[in-house]
């Protein structure tokens, strides 16, 4: 699996709207691989605190990734 499919399933696997196929998929792959696992956890994370609105702490690690991608924008 591919960085593109892998970003895409992270929306449908909250959604639950993937096959039992795909759902397997995604988890070996996210598994396996340590940018997607660890984009899959800041991913998640920044979700939690969208849907939960509380107030969490951002952990220096997620903060300084979201910081860069912002500034990639």
């Amino acid at each position: 699996m591919t960085w593109e499919p892998f970003r895409n399933l992270v929306s449908l696997d909250w959604d639950k709207m993937s096959s039992e196929s795909e759902i397997r998929a995604f988890q070996e792959h996210r598994d396996r691989c340590s940018p997607c696992r660890r984009y899959y956890e800041e991913i998640t994370y920044v979700n939690r605190l969208f849907r939960g609105g509380e107030d969490e702490e951002v952990p220096p690690e997620i903060g300084e990734r979201i910081r860069q991608v912002i500034k990639s924008l």
